[in-house]
């Protein structure tokens, strides 16, 4: 029987294209795709976008990390790379479409434009509303607030004919959306009348993320859904009032400080039911 291999403890230094860094304890030998697992652990990478440089050399999975430690070393330094390549190639292939847009959500803000772009076109171009919807949730998650082109994209979404996929758009919109973005603000008020009420819910949520504090009509809308015959819909309303009085709270005790012996402002529709609960 051949002897086992022999254990040799390497520390490796893991560092970004940004200058981040950071350390870790690794046996030998050890895989180059089981140190990428490390590596999503501790950033939360996922391996199918990970590029390891090693010195020239950018190995592939299966290769070991000894093949790159020289005799006597005790370190080993490696240059974490993004790439969306492979991603973006499975976005073409419907059977991993689905996987592959949830590894771009994992990836976030961190896969900059080229992943807004391709999750995008997963919005619209496909005729699956399951992928659709997974497409929503990860726009949700790679595309910056304020990114136009994807607030546009969502409220394209809003019209969809399945209601799961349109009450995913409003949630992207609660994170993608400025305050008081007119065009998000009016559709989405247009929402509050969509016949499930899951969606209603989630309509009225989204107003007390995307509504300025002095859209006073906007307010009152929310309002109007008091009364709504869905009781969620009722308790959302209720909390997205609280959230707006307190903005709008905020805004007057931080004008107070700066304004003291000034007439105090009015207040908002937001205040005045408040006031009535």
């Amino acid at each position: 029987m051949a002897p086992p291999p022999l254990v040799r403890v390497v520390h490796v230094v893991v560092q970004s294209i940004a200058g981040e860094s950071f350390e870790i304890r690794v046996d030998l030998p050890c895989s180059v795709g089981a140190l990428k697992q490390r590596i999503f652990e501790q950033w939360n990478v996922p391996p199918v976008f990970q590029k390891l440089c090693m010195g020239s050399a950018a190995p592939g999975d299966y290769a070991d990390l000894s093949e790159f430690c020289r005799s006597g070393d005790s370190a080993l330094c490696v240059l974490l790379v993004i790439s969306l390549n492979e991603a973006i190639g499975d976005l073409k292939i419907s059977s991993r479409r689905l996987p592959a847009l949830q590894d771009l959500a994992r990836l976030g803000l961190r896969g900059g434009e080229d992943a807004v772009a391709a999750v995008m076109s997963c919005c619209s171009e496909d005729r699956d509303w399951q992928i659709r919807l997974a497409a929503v949730e990860a726009l949700a998650k790679v595309a910056p607030r304020g990114d136009e082109r994807a607030v546009t994209k969502l409220l394209g979404c809003l019209e969809h004919r399945e209601r799961n996929v349109r009450r995913a758009a409003l949630r992207a919109l609660s994170c993608v959306a400025g305050r008081g973005d007119a065009h998000a603000v009016g559709a989405v008020r247009c929402c509050l009348q969509d016949p499930h009420g899951m969606v209603r819910r989630a309509a009225v949520a989204t107003m007390a993320q995307v509504t300025s504090k002095d859209d006073r009509a906007a307010i009152a809308a929310v309002e109007r859904c008091r009364e709504d015959t869905d009781e969620d819909v009722r308790e959302a309303a209720e909390q997205a009032l609280m959230a707006l009085a307190e903005q709008s709270n905020q805004r007057s005790g931080m004008r107070s400080q700066c304004d003291t012996g000034k007439e105090e402002p009015s207040r908002t529709v937001a205040d005045v039911a408040i006031a009535r609960a």
